[in-house]
């Protein structure tokens, strides 16, 4: 049986999303015949409180949970701190396992940055990273100010990190580009992080009272859901439902989350814009139906943050049966699957009138709005479902530690 130890800040009973992908994967492993170990936060992504026990097995996977100081996540420092303490305990703890190999992912941020002093003590062991965002990137892309003596020892830290590991694991070719930067010498695969729920087929129709607490009595409703944080961006949407507003089209808009910009788009919202609503986080069993009460989804991607990170909401979406409106660099992997799939519509500053077209075409059309949904629910599970991710992540690995063998 072949051992594993999977580093990630959240974990189960954690419900935040990449949590949630993580507990999968790692319980994915271990049906397939891995001894599973994850290296875990004893604290909550986004509420207060400690979890219990420190030590625990859940579906068959070992759950180590180590303490750190309590600082605020919403804090660059608090994050780094966190980090820190973090990164530290896990790497003595690394020390004395034994292990075939060491899945990291993205986050505490800057974790990864033990491998080289890992190898340094255990020349042998394989490691592997799985990049959901990436840092320093995101720091840059961010605008925060850094000293160019500062920013260089970043790249170079992470350069040397990189090149210790003999897998790296991105989900996507824009990611794959920021990898390759830094001139790694291992082996690279694209794993995406699939959809928490799957479907089979188009749910139709859509509960009416959902549907109507989101959009009204409109024809075409368009959802945003989820996170709303900095590496998004929102104000094409808001002048797309503008023009739409002018034309007096039955087309509505709602965006429902949270997040660091949550408020700042709520700001940009006046009583004129009759056709945007807000909806906060909804419990998770009613966010399928939520999903399915919408005829489209939005997705957004502010410029310069491809392949730093990709919003997962993409292949939840997708996974729902519901084609999306695009915001973003034409340059990223999304823009890409819509353009070549056409499972949706890119939108920019030079577009609006051209996008605010087809809505409003689709909008008098619900044939067609069916045909695109049901070819965005089979995109997804010709290419992106969670049984084909977790087969590949099962071959890769095995077939990375007979290489290391």
């Amino acid at each position: 049986m072949p051992r594993c130890i999977i580093l990630y800040h959240y974990y189960y009973p954690d419900n935040v999303v990449s949590a949630r992908h993580f507990t999968d994967f790692a319980e994915s492993l271990s049906s397939k015949g891995w001894d599973v170990q994850v290296f875990t936060s004893s604290y909550y992504c986004r509420k207060a409180g400690t979890i219990f026990p420190h030590n625990e097995v859940h579906h068959e996977v070992h759950i180590r949970r180590f303490s750190h100081p309590v600082l605020p996540q919403s804090k660059n420092i608090g994050r780094l701190l966190n980090s820190f303490f973090l990164s530290v305990k896990w790497f003595f703890a690394l020390l004395l396992m034994r292990t075939d190999v060491v899945i990291f992912g993205t986050d505490p941020q800057f974790s990864f940055y033990m491998i080289p002093l890992l190898i340094f003590f255990r020349p042998q062991l394989p490691i592997v990273i799985w990049g959901f965002d990436l840092y320093p990137e995101a720091i840059f892309a961010d605008g925060i100010r850094v000293s160019k003596i500062v920013k260089k020892m970043l790249q170079w830290w992470a350069g040397i990190s990189y090149r210790c590991c003999g897998l790296l694991v991105d989900i996507g070719s824009c990611m794959r580009s920021r990898f390759s930067a830094y001139h790694p010498h291992a082996k690279y695969e694209t794993i995406v992080p699939w959809a928490l729920k799957e479907s089979i087929r188009v749910e139709l129709p859509p509960d009416s009272t959902i549907r109507h607490e989101l959009f009204g009595n409109a024809e075409l409703g368009l959802l945003y859901s989820g996170t709303i944080g900095k590496a998004h961006q929102f104000k094409e949407f808001v002048l797309l439902a503008r023009e739409l507003r002018r034309r007096n089209t039955s087309i509505a808009f709602c965006f429902a989350g949270q997040g660091n910009s949550y408020h700042e788009l709520q700001k940009m919202i006046t009583s004129e814009d009759y056709n945007i609503r807000f909806a906060g986080f909804i419990d998770e069993v009613l966010l399928p139906l939520r999903l399915a009460a919408a005829d489209m989804h939005l997705i957004s991607l502010r410029y310069g943050w491809e392949g730093i990170v990709v919003p997962s909401k993409f292949f939840g979406s997708l996974a729902a049966g519901r084609p999306l409106l695009y915001c973003g660099t034409p340059d990223s992997c999304i823009a890409k699957w819509i353009k070549e799939e056409h499972i949706g519509f890119i939108i920019d500053m030079d577009t609006i009138e051209l996008t605010a077209d087809r809505l409003e075409t689709l909008s008098h059309n619900r044939s067609q709005i069916i045909q695109m949904q049901e070819h965005a629910l089979l995109f997804y599970n010709q290419h992106f479902s969670k049984e084909m991710q977790w087969v590949k992540w099962d071959k890769i690995l095995r077939d990375y530690i007979k290489r290391s063998s």
